[in-house]
């Protein structure tokens, strides 16, 4: 029976009482005889596996040591320490360290809220903790008051693995569209039973602060569906509006964490650790006392613009048209532009703007950078769309700024990268953040709004080279250092690192035909043991998968490299690395992620020459141009895959903005590639992946697939073989067309069954 009255060889301790228990779960206070110290021994409630099935039994026991595995890969000081795990009586338990304090859930019970200083402080630990857990692989994905222990010295302790997630773990496989985690703490990811990462415990501690510092949640029901579609779909009320007494600053930090997609809240646990500890920073002391203003050495900006449009896309493009250029004769475009991106070995590539009629590209040390028109538009797409000729007109830099601007400059025209948000120049003594930046030798963009009107610093390694700001300034000496003007005219503030994202249309010309080697790993090869024969650090994937269609069953490990010679070194120096480019990030994900994507939902079979295809490449190469047999013509693509011996597998293009027109222009450049090879049954399936797709788009593909199995013959053949998104082009030929939406963090198919 357990617990054994005495202590044994396999059971060394001496319990001394129950402290806990729960409806899966029993916790007993207890001795360590050998080592001479207290130790908290969990278990699970005696009869419980009794009452179970064999299958659930042993469910319960894997999820038991899965709590204990996931613990005990985490090593933080945050984190409950795990001393042993072992069988008792026929009970699993688990031995960890005794911890003296309340949990959270406790203290709230009694205090009801807790001041803002406080609440970050806390928030600030656990996020910490879960950094050290994210970074080994272990989501959390039950974060709530009851799972965090304050101890009596002061310190947190963030408890209850149970229902985490460890990647590469597949002890316990849970349904798909189970909810485990406590509903309030629940995020969007979870409700709808998709895979979550360490975005959904960030969630669920923007949840936790909400409750810390009101009492209250900021989502809630009657029910757990009223409950659920709070969450999904409705906007938290700000703390603000319920304490005005809460720091805008924390409300900045709840906007970001508390967002349905988790692509816009924070990148990690880490970056939004640092937010709460430059508020916890900032607010050591009042805000007139925080940093005496004769401590604080003046921001030297080297130059100021004023009286810009107020459309930020506008203003760039009006600043780039200032600086001392040149006109030049009426050209063609593409060669113009592929000599002003040539690095030459002996002398500076052109940095500046170049303008073709009413398009402003932005170049910086051979890169291509951004696009923008002067209506306010910006985007891959105008770099897509240039005109064949232009009167073109060529505006360097300026030399006083030096080549590294630039990519500070063009942050403003892509996605920000949130340092800080929603600063409060009333509360945040804003000159001391810049200093700070500047001591960090930060590189980015400090935006000011002041009213209606916009404001930006750009910082290049801590120095503040150039700051712009829109019409409306006029009252305000923007030209003189912060600390005379800042607190008579307050701001709010956001920090944002600098952005470098070049377009597509330069990956094109700076990686043609890069090849990749796929190589199948031997299935006992240690996971973390180099690609072979190779020196360099590789990509390694896990792929599971099964088909009952296709019959396939098992386990395959596939390792991808560059190949031998491929170079890449030249635009290290510029800061662009080749796995940024877009065709090397589908690659990647076609490769690891793909085959998962189709094994959970068992469509191998009806993307058969698509996705069954993956595990034959071995080589692959991005922005390819592959030459028609027989002829002199060259078909380009941004990839093609073959199995290394000269079959082309897969073809896949990226449009920025794909029309009707664009995507028929796809689907005839895949025809023809395929009719070309139809011999040798080349080309299994086609990706065309883009942001995003026009309803038009997607109805051209439809009316495609449907034309093409239209006739009897094809109709029957397709009934026959439940091909999905299939392309006839004649009697048992064809290949499979997907669509594929291009994400922050991955990649979507669109699949027939989620078109409108």
């Amino acid at each position: 029976m357990f617990p054994p009255e005495k202590p044994t060889a396999s059971f060394p301790y001496q319990v001394l009482e129950q402290v806990g228990v729960g409806s899966m779960g029993v916790v007993y206070r207890a001795m360590e005889v050998n080592l001479d110290r207290s130790v908290a021994i969990k278990t699970l409630r005696s009869g419980m596996l009794e009452e179970e099935t064999p299958e659930a039994q042993q469910e319960i026991r894997n999820r038991f040591l899965q709590e204990a595995q996931a613990a005990g890969r985490i090593s933080h000081p945050g984190v409950t320490t795990v001393f042993r795990v072992g069988e008792e009586e026929g009970l699993p338990f688990m031995v960890m360290e005794w911890l003296d304090g309340q949990s959270l859930e406790e203290v709230m019970k009694t205090r009801r809220r807790l001041p803002a200083v406080e609440a970050a402080r806390i928030a600030k630990e656990v996020l910490e903790a879960l950094e050290a857990a994210h970074k080994v692989g272990v989501i959390h994905r039950d974060i709530k008051p009851s799972n965090l222990m304050l101890l009596n010295d002061g310190r947190l302790k963030v408890t209850d693995f149970g229902i985490a997630r460890i990647q590469g773990n597949e002890l316990v496989k849970t349904q798909a569209g189970m909810v485990l985690a406590t509903p309030k703490f629940a995020s969007p990811e979870q409700l709808r039973g998709l895979a979550v990462d360490g975005r959904a415990d960030l969630f669920a501690v923007g949840v936790l602060i909400y409750h810390m510092l009101t009492g209250t949640y900021p989502f809630t029901g009657d029910s757990f569906l009223e409950l659920a579609n709070a969450i999904l779909q409705n906007d938290p009320t700000p703390v603000s509006q319920l304490l005005p007494d809460v720091p805008p600053m924390l409300d900045a930090v709840l906007r970001v964490a508390l967002r349905k997609e988790r692509q816009e809240r924070y990148a990690g646990a880490s970056q939004m650790a640092s937010e709460l500890a430059s508020f916890l920073q900032l607010s050591s002391a009042p805000a007139t006392q925080r940093i005496p203003e004769q401590a604080i050495d003046p921001i030297d900006i080297e130059s100021t613009v004023r009286g810009l449009p107020h459309n930020q896309v506008s203003a760039l493009v009006e600043l780039a048209s200032t600086w001392p250029g040149q006109v030049l004769d009426k050209q063609p475009t593409a060669p113009l532009l592929e000599k002003l991106l040539e690095r030459p070995l002996h002398a500076p590539a052109f940095s500046g703007a170049v303008f073709l009629n009413d398009t402003c590209l932005f170049l910086s040390d051979g890169v291509l950078l951004a696009a923008a028109k002067r209506d306010g538009q910006s985007g891959d797409a105008i770099a897509e769309s240039l005109p064949e000729e232009a009167l073109p007109g060529l505006h360097p830099m300026p030399e006083e700024f030096g080549n590294d601007l630039m990519p500070v400059l063009t942050s403003a025209l892509h996605p920000p990268r949130i340092l800080h948000a929603d600063l409060d120049s009333t509360y945040i003594n804003l000159p001391a953040m810049a200093s700070k930046l500047r001591d960090e030798s930060f590189s980015g963009l400090f935006r000011l709004r002041h009213g209606q009107d916009w404001g930006m610093v750009c910082f290049v390694d801590g120095q503040a080279k150039l700051s712009l700001y829109s019409e409306g300034w006029n009252r305000v000496p923007v030209e003189q250092s912060w600390q005379r003007w800042i607190s008579e005219h307050p701001v709010h503030a956001q920090v944002e690192h600098r952005n470098l994202n070049p377009a597509s249309r330069w990956f094109r010309k700076a990686f043609a035909n890069l090849v990749f080697e796929i190589k199948p790993l031997d299935e006992n090869a240690d996971p973390k043991s180099p690609h072979p024969d190779s020196g360099s650090t590789s990509t390694r994937l896990r792929q599971l998968f099964s088909s009952s269609r296709s019959g396939l069953q098992g386990t395959d490990k596939l390792a991808l490299r560059l190949a031998p010679g491929g170079s890449v070194e030249p635009f290290h120096g510029a800061g662009v690395h080749y796995e940024r480019a877009p065709a090397v990030r589908f690659l990647t994900w076609m490769i690891e992620e793909m085959p998962r994507y189709f094994a959970e939902r068992e469509l191998f079979g009806r993307w058969k020459y698509l996705a069954e295809w993956i595990f034959l490449i071995r080589r692959a190469t991005v922005y390819d141009s592959v030459l028609r047999p027989g002829t002199s013509i060259h078909d380009d693509f941004d990839l093609t895959t073959d199995d290394g011996e000269g079959k082309i597998l897969h073809l896949a293009h990226r449009l920025a903005d794909p029309d009707v027109d664009s995507f028929q222009a796809f689907l005839d450049r895949v025809i023809t590639a395929k009719s070309a090879r139809k011999r040798t049954g080349d080309v299994g399936g086609a990706f065309l992946f883009a942001p995003s797709f026009s309803p038009e788009v997607l109805r051209a593909y439809q009316e495609t697939l449907h034309s093409a199995s239209s006739s009897t013959w094809f109709g029957m053949e397709e009934s026959f073989t439940g091909y999905e998104g299939f392309v006839r082009i004649g009697p048992r030929r064809g290949f499979h067309l997907m669509l594929v939406q291009e994400k922050e963090d991955g990649f979507e198919p669109i699949l027939l069954s989620t078109i409108p």
